[in-house]
């Protein structure tokens, strides 16, 4: 009964953690799925990917409203937070799953994957572990029933988004860790067939509940992403996006590496899970300019079960050494908030090889924005804290590995420290108590925007708060400040002629021709956080050209400085 009480409040502080973020506006591609969903817009089936997640995000608005569909992934994440614990305590013990349980709980990838506006964080993920439990039970009892619901599960996550046919070569793998390769071939056919016809009787069913969906438009959208171009990709731009996800899984996904030298129940599966998803997205598909963190969000739950197995490995450890792990963790916490306390300098987005020259000088106090792939809108930590951390974490685990005689020391350094930081970047995400709160200053610049009945049409950069735009009429289009775009920019900037909301994050370069143009605006209204100013409405319009922007080709810096901001009126 104590057992049952813990997961019932650690579940409730899992909700609880996601609800602020969870009210959060959409964000970039985020507000296309409120808009499609919502039958007052005129748009259902236009969701480019098989029709259940979309069916899915409607009918939960209708339950939720269509303002505040960050509720359904959140729902779903619960579901997959209770998953972990089936699966976690029937293969490793019920202490395994509630320590599995709160890792989950606290962990700042689940409790962004949790509030995201889309699929990949909880709604597909959720199929993955139901499809995967059903499974093993299968093995343990050969109850055909087991195997049926893993293969309708399989069937329904692959008609949530076409990436779900990574369950497949991962359960592939798990099959053949256990069985001939004979046995395997006969088990994996039996399984295909199974879950075929599963996905014939569903896709009929869905096309009465919910007609507007066309599976051409979908599966066209999948060959939109070019497959193996290795020798024409951007790996720089892949690598940049691979650190940043890792920045969201945090040092836990140290515990791929502890695994491969630990017992661990059913690793085949859980690390052909993560193996397979970084393979697929860095060396199949091609994903160097699009949001590789919401893509690979996956991979919380295999790592969150890890974490469970992991810390029970440590339990009696850890309940001896409370206090000492208690202090550790405070210990870790004290110089992770001086550190995104400390002043740190703002780098423009582009050009991204700013970032990486002043990490290759050792200038780590600059902030690393941080807008969770597609929205929510993000916060920012130092890169002194991030590279600093994961430095020490790792270091623990490694020299854990190494030093059998004092392994369980480290290993309960590298868990406080792992906990420290997710407590930070946590923190920072809902409340942004170190760093300006990018949420809060936007909601004000909207507002003004809103209630401005001299605003008819405005362009909004990275399409914040295009949501509530598009809804009271007044969203005149969107740009992003990448220079290749500048001149297809500029003759949007030119047609329009108007009004520009900014919420400037990640900020626009001050060299860049995009602010050389907007210093040639006027100021209506600018808003702040924390001393840092970062939402704008300008008054673009203008009697000269303002193309004249385009005159300057060598890219001169601007004559003012990163603080300086458009003329005001």
């Amino acid at each position: 009964m104590k057992k049952i009480t813990s997961v019932i409040l650690i579940l409730v502080a899992f909700v609880l953690l996601r609800v602020i973020p969870a009210t959060f506006s959409y964000y970039a591609d985020e507000h296309k799925w409120a808009l499609i969903v919502d039958p007052a817009e005129g748009m259902l089936g236009k969701i480019p990917h098989p029709p259940l997640g979309e069916i899915i995000m409607h009918y939960g608005g209708v339950l939720t409203g269509y303002t505040t569909l960050r509720f359904v992934p959140l729902f779903f994440s619960v579901l997959d937070a209770i998953l972990v614990f089936f699966i976690l305590r029937r293969y490793a013990g019920t202490s395994a799953a509630i320590s599995g349980l709160i890792a989950l709980t606290l962990s700042m990838y689940s409790v962004l994957a949790s509030t995201m506006l889309d699929t990949d964080g909880a709604i597909m993920p959720f199929f993955f572990l139901l499809g995967a439990y059903a499974y093993f039970r299968y093995e343990e009892k050969k109850q055909t029933s087991w195997l049926v619901l893993s293969a309708a599960s399989a069937a329904a996550g692959t008609l949530i988004k076409l990436p779900f046919v990574l369950f497949y070569p991962t359960l592939a793998l798990h099959v053949f860790s256990k069985n001939t390769l004979r046995k395997t071939i006969k088990n994996l056919a039996i399984y295909a067939g199974i879950t075929i016809a599963a996905a014939a009787i569903i896709l009929p069913l869905l096309r009465v509940i919910y007609p507007h969906f066309n599976l051409r438009y979908a599966f066209g959208y999948g060959s939109s992403f070019p497959l193996l171009n290795i020798l024409s990709r951007d790996y720089f731009h892949t690598m940049l996006l691979l650190a940043i996800t890792l920045i969201y899984v945090s040092p836990f996904i140290g515990l791929v590496v502890w695994s491969m030298f630990n017992k661990t129940p059913k690793k085949t599966f859980l690390l052909s899970w993560i193996a397979i998803a970084l393979a697929f997205y860095l060396f199949i598909v091609d994903v160097s300019h699009r949001p590789l963190e919401r893509y690979l969000m996956t991979i919380i739950y295999p790592l969150a079960i890890l974490a469970g197995i992991f810390i029970n490995k440590i339990l009696p450890a850890l309940k001896k050494n409370a206090a000492f792990f208690a202090r550790a963790t405070l210990l870790f916490l004290l110089p992770g908030i001086f550190l995104n306390s400390m002043q740190a300098e703002t780098l423009p987005l582009y050009p991204k090889t700013a970032y990486v020259e002043h990490i290759l000088t050792a200038n780590l106090l600059f902030w690393v924005p941080l807008t969770g792939g597609s929205g929510p809108i993000g916060f920012q930590v130092t890169a002194a804290f991030i590279i600093t951390f994961f430095s020490l974490a790792f270091a623990f685990i490694i020299i854990g590995l190494l030093n059998k005689k004092r392994a369980t020391t480290f290993f309960l350094m590298f868990l406080s420290i792992t906990l420290a930081y997710n407590l930070i970047l946590t923190e920072e995400f809902v409340f942004s108590a170190m760093s300006p709160n990018v949420q809060a200053v936007g909601k004000q610049t909207l507002n003004s925007v809103l209630t401005n009945p001299n605003i008819k049409k405005i362009i909004t950069f990275n399409d914040a708060f295009a949501y509530e735009l598009v809804k009271s009429g007044k969203y005149g289009g969107r740009f992003y400040a990448v220079p290749e775009y500048f001149d297809a920019n500029l003759a949007k900037f030119d047609k329009h002629n108007g009004t520009f909301m900014i919420i400037d994050y990640p900020q626009i370069s001050r060299e860049s021709k995009y602010w050389k143009y907007f210093t040639t605006c006027k100021t209506m209204q600018t808003f702040s956080d924390k001393n840092s100013t970062l939402g704008y409405i300008l008054d673009c319009a203008k009697t000269q050209n303002p193309s004249a922007a385009s005159d300057d080709t060598s890219n001169k810096p601007s004559t003012r400085t990163a603080k300086q901001q458009p003329k005001t009126q």
